[in-house]
């Protein structure tokens, strides 16, 4: 019989193996007995899914149980390949060693940000990020540079969701947010003023691809010492935006 709802039915097993890849993925390493009380599942489907994954390549044994395998780096670099052009990875790499400071590639998936690449200049500051994390897009200025540009019916549906506070300086409220997106379409970046992590500012500036259609957002992220004044205002706008520029000519033309 089909589905009269018309929506796809879900397999119980998938999610259930899902569910085990983000539990290792968060937690870097778990026994099956760890992950049965975890997901509240019976240990011996824990361990017949992991078993299974183990066998595959894509889990492997160590002292802290199991791990994800280096077989999920194909899978993520053949993701990463479609989604990041070879020009982009190479102008992030020249920003982080200009600036000296974390610079990255984002792009948007579902109404929430993903890091697609990262790089670090030699005073970089290491935080909570690492290619393929997801994020709400009103925490970051990759992020708010993004849903700026997103097409309106796509942006009010982001909008139209909980905006949890990820810090005392989180913008939540929803006319706020609409607000800024009208500045940050005015000047064409948006700031990160310590909303995903305290003590951490950032520049972001979207790329638009031949069609004027958001391809994603480069930014350049450091400690609220260094990351201040005119080079926050200035010197890191002007010089993301220059790179955009370049970076939007040369995906037009190529």
């Amino acid at each position: 019989m089909g589905d009269t709802n018309g929506s796809p039915r879900r397999i119980k097993s998938d999610i259930t193996l899902l569910r085990i890849l983000q539990s290792l993925q968060q937690s870097g390493g778990q026994t099956i007995t760890e992950l049965a009380d975890e997901l509240s599942l019976a240990k011996s489907t824990v361990h017949a899914h992991v078993h299974t994954l183990a066998e595959e390549g894509y889990l492997i044994e160590s002292e802290n149980g199991f791990e994800l395998g280096l077989r999920m780096l194909d899978l993520g670099g053949t993701v990463q390949d479609r989604y990041l052009p070879e020009l982009i990875r190479q102008k992030v790499d020249e920003l982080a060693i200009e600036t000296e400071e974390r610079a990255q590639f984002v792009v948007e998936q579902d109404g929430v940000g993903v890091h697609l690449y990262c790089s670090y200049g030699k005073n970089a500051v290491q935080t909570n990020v690492w290619v393929g994390r997801h994020f709400p897009l009103h925490i970051s200025a990759a992020g708010k540079a993004i849903l700026a540009y997103l097409p309106e019916e796509r942006r009010e549906s982001v909008l139209q969701g909980e905006h949890v506070a990820f810090t005392e300086h989180t913008i939540t409220d929803t006319e706020a947010i609409r607000a800024e997106l009208e500045e940050i379409r005015a000047n064409e970046y948006a700031i990160n003023q310590q909303e995903s992590t305290r003590g951490l500012r950032a520049v972001g500036v979207p790329i638009m691809n031949r069609d004027d259609e958001i391809l994603g957002a480069i930014s350049i992220s450091g400690p609220t010492h260094r990351i201040k004044g005119t080079v926050l205002h200035e010197e890191i706008p002007d010089l993301i935006l220059g790179v955009a520029n370049e970076i939007e000519l040369r995906l037009a033309f190529q």
